[in-house]
């Protein structure tokens, strides 16, 4: 089971669906109440098919806490608000006056709106600048970073202090440049062997009268058709991929969603891409002679 100490702000800052009950707030907090806020998960485990549990107890090491609220299961992917059990942190065993600098919490920063993201950073590193060494510590070095921020600092940590952060972005655009240029390569040869076998139509369109620049948008479009036709295809396997992550379990409590600006950049890939594979061949045909097409059949 696990079990997570909050604050009364922790409700504010995340986003829970309560299915009954509320959370607690400051007043448990002061107080040291024993009410606890429990997943769906843990309700049907502990008490079983039956209704309202509000105002009933259930018994967590050693101690017995009244239910006052059931939230939807958090996704297991979510370290910060994955849980079974959330209590008020007054009732935890950790010291709460102890001012060592390593403790069992975690703070989560949370703006109103980006603009103010820039001037909560700013305030946040005058505070901990003023944080005293500890031991052999000489100094404290700790962000206010982004999730992904806080990874690529992790990774690529320097002298300078820089987070990192443009260096993994440069790394995984490349990685995902070179995943979409393999398959354009290849797009490019199946293209242009697919347009040599059609090399007698090319020749009798020429003879009635064609240019090559009406051929060559014709080829160019037929391959963004069939482009798009293989990202529609693509999203019904992801559609499909996301319903059986969602059923099996595999991320517990996860309910995954198409993102629709993922999904709009995907689209705009797919058009890029496959521009690009259908302009070579397209260009190669359109420069083709008469007699050569004609000659090939």
């Amino acid at each position: 089971m696990g079990v997570k100490h909050t604050n009364a702000d922790f409700w504010r800052a995340f986003d829970f669906q309560f299915l009954e009950g509320k959370a607690f707030g400051q007043k448990e907090i002061d107080n040291s109440e024993k009410v606890a806020v429990i997943s769906q998960n843990l309700k049907e485990r502990y008490f079983g098919d039956v209704g309202n549990v509000v105002g009933k107890y259930l018994v967590a090491d050693n101690e017995q806490y009244r239910v006052i609220g059931v939230v939807k299961d958090a996704p297991g992917s979510d370290r910060f608000t994955l849980g079974d059990l959330y209590l008020p942190f007054t009732v935890g065993k950790n010291d709460l006056k102890s001012t060592r600098l390593h403790g069992g919490f975690i703070l989560a920063l949370v703006a109103r709106s980006k603009a103010e993201v820039p001037e909560m950073r700013r305030e946040f590193d005058a505070m901990a600048a003023k944080i005293p060494g500890e031991g052999d510590m000489s100094k404290v070095t700790v962000n206010a970073d982004t999730y992904l921020a806080g990874v690529s600092r992790n990774i690529f940590r320097s002298k300078s202090g820089g987070d990192g952060y443009a260096r993994m972005m440069l790394i995984l655009y490349s990685c995902l440049f070179l995943f979409m240029l393999l398959p354009t390569l290849n797009l490019v040869n199946v293209n242009a062997s697919r347009i040599m076998e059609r090399s007698s139509e090319i020749g009798v369109r020429k003879a009635f009268g064609a240019s090559s620049n009406v051929l060559a948008l014709q080829f160019v479009i037929e391959n963004l058709i069939l482009t798009f036709i293989g990202g529609f295809i693509g999203l019904l396997l992801s559609w499909a991929a996301i319903r059986i992550f969602n059923t099996n379990g595999f991320i517990p409590h996860a309910h995954l969603t198409l993102n629709l600006k993922v999904l709009f950049i995907s689209l705009i890939i797919c058009l890029v891409f496959g521009l690009l594979s259908g302009v070579y061949p397209a260009w190669r045909m359109s420069g083709m002679q008469v007699v050569r097409a004609l000659k090939a059949v």
